[in-house]
């Protein structure tokens, strides 16, 4: 048995960001509780958890929760043998690094553990700054487990898949195979929401999606059976797809349900309505316990089964926001990407769901490295054409060179990147609504900006121009705090960021007033 520490870094943003979510860390949660099932002791500190309206600045990003310090903190003095780090977007990976060496620092005979997306794609790289010893690769469970075992019964560790770490001073990487994966997913246990302050995730409105309710994260499947080269998930997860047996899945729901007040699911799976027969099971499990709750697919997910069957029992079952992701509107595109779709499956699935009285979103992506003005502008017409049949929204991202993408790989190799802070800070252009990144020789970071300022304005104005009631009711909704689209979640949340600027104005006055006194 293990006395394993869990650490969930501070997040990192930007003020101009479209939208920052604040969601509980799911995947440490699973692995949490995956070693707590089989014996380990766990503790966890969750920087973003214990202190969301902490803020503090790196550069031209803020930093949201606990400082390094107050981490450091937190941590035992003695009792720990393992401690753990997790890392799920490329762009906290500065923060993690520094956190990395100040424990190594104080306590260099405990093993740091890391995983996630960014230490998947870059293990080299990650085990070259010496205060990593372990990368647990891809899907993390398993090998997490197997490695706490091994650490603890001082067993050797070089024969494990899934796993880099340093043998004489080069890197070593077992790849994970798919092989390797958890095919039953119903072994996991529910992620360990009692280590964390669960209920500040929940008050705190913030997910990705429309807040509709009490607010809670959860994932249905793993995987992707598709190889997008813009996409990370083949590197992370293998390019295949598995799901939960809805049983299990609406179990769960249940259970936060009554132990939560949870009313409103949010899935953050990459693919979840992928499989017809799972989708109705699924539904049909909602439905025969009357559960009465909500749910949204904030991520994105396919289109093709999105037929009048899948869309009626989808309503039924409490479904009320689905976001697809065509990415481009433009075919070439879609093809040098390898984004296997057909946009018509996306307008006609659209359509239904419009139809039925969902919520509707479509995610693009402009800026790939082979874009050209006119591939663009097929893209813009394609997101006219989503605001004319009746889309409530869309999230344009500007594209971003995500380490474990095929892209990224390709631009390392044209010695395009360099992967320093800078590299890794500017990967939160992304959904910067006032700054981008260009990869397209010729075009600057600013006409990249301001395209995506004029796609969100011709889709907007034409959706607003067909349907002006939905303009009031947005703005009516933003006023009273509800919440039925993202954009009402953004809306809300930067008139309260209005608010408490406001009143921090009034206070620090009044504060002078009263020392003049």
């Amino acid at each position: 048995m293990a006395n394993v520490l869990l650490i969930n870094p501070p997040q990192m943003y930007r003020l101009t960001q479209i939208a920052t979510g604040t969601v509980p860390p799911i995947g440490a949660c699973y692995i949490a509780a995956f070693l707590r099932q089989h014996g380990h002791n766990v503790q966890f500190i969750d920087a973003l958890g214990e202190r969301m309206n902490a803020f503090s600045k790196r550069g031209e990003a803020t930093v949201r929760g606990l400082t390094i310090d107050e981490i450091i903190d937190r941590i035992p003095k003695s009792g720990i043998d393992i401690i753990g780090i997790t890392n799920l977007f490329s762009h906290a990976w500065p923060v993690v690094r520094d956190l990395a060496r100040r424990i190594k620092e104080l306590y260099p005979d405990i093993p740091i553990i890391t995983g996630g997306v960014n230490q998947t794609a870059i293990p080299d790289f990650i085990l070259s700054h010496g205060c990593i010893d372990y990368i647990v690769l891809g899907e993390g469970e398993l090998t997490a487990l197997e490695l706490v075992d091994r650490i603890s019964k001082c067993r050797n560790v070089d024969d494990m898949s899934g796993l880099a770490f340093m043998r004489d001073g080069k890197p070593v990487v077992n790849e994970k195979k798919i092989k390797d994966l958890i095919e039953d997913l119903d072994i996991l246990p529910w992620p360990a929401y009692d280590l964390i302050p669960i209920q500040n995730y929940i008050n705190a409105k913030s997910p990705h999606g429309a807040s509709r309710g009490r607010s809670l994260q959860m994932i249905a499947t793993r995987g992707c059976p598709y190889t997008c080269t813009f996409c990370t998930a083949p590197k992370m997860w293998l390019p295949k797809w598995r799901s939960r047996s809805a049983k299990h899945v609406v179990d769960e729901m249940e259970h936060w349900h009554k132990e939560l007040g949870v009313n409103d699911f949010h899935f953050e799976d990459l693919t979840m309505i992928f499989d017809k027969p799972w989708a109705l099971a699924f539904c049909k499990e909602i439905l025969d316990r009357n559960m009465k709750i909500s749910w949204q697919m904030p991520n994105g997910t396919r289109s093709e089964i999105f037929d009048d069957e899948v869309c009626d029992v989808l309503k039924a079952s409490g479904c009320s926001n689905v976001a697809f992701a065509p990415e481009s509107g433009c075919a070439k595109t879609l093809s040098l990407i390898e984004k296997e779709l057909d946009l018509n499956d996306i307008v006609e699935g659209s359509k239904r769901l419009i139809k039925k009285g969902f919520v509707v979103c479509a995610f693009f992506a402009i800026g790939f490295p082979h874009d050209t003005v006119e591939d663009i502008r097929m893209s813009f017409k394609f997101m006219r054409k989503m605001a004319w049949i009746g889309a409530h929204e869309i999230s344009i991202c500007t594209f971003t060179a995500l380490p474990g993408s095929k892209l990224f790989y390709m631009l390392t190799e044209q010695g395009k990147i360099e992967l320093t802070d800078k590299f890794f800070s500017d990967l939160l252009y992304m959904s910067d609504l006032s700054r981008a990144a260009s990869w397209i020789e010729g075009v600057s970071p600013k006409k990249i900006a301001r395209w995506r300022r004029w796609g969100y304005f011709q889709f907007f104005a034409i959706s607003y121009l067909c349907r002006p009631w939905r303009l009031f009711s947005t703005i009516f909704n933003i006023t009273r705090g509800v919440e039925n689209t993202k954009v009402e979640r953004i809306g809300h949340a930067k008139l309260n960021d209005v608010r408490l600027l406001v009143n921090g104005v009034i206070k620090s006055k009044k504060r002078k007033e009263a020392s003049a006194l």
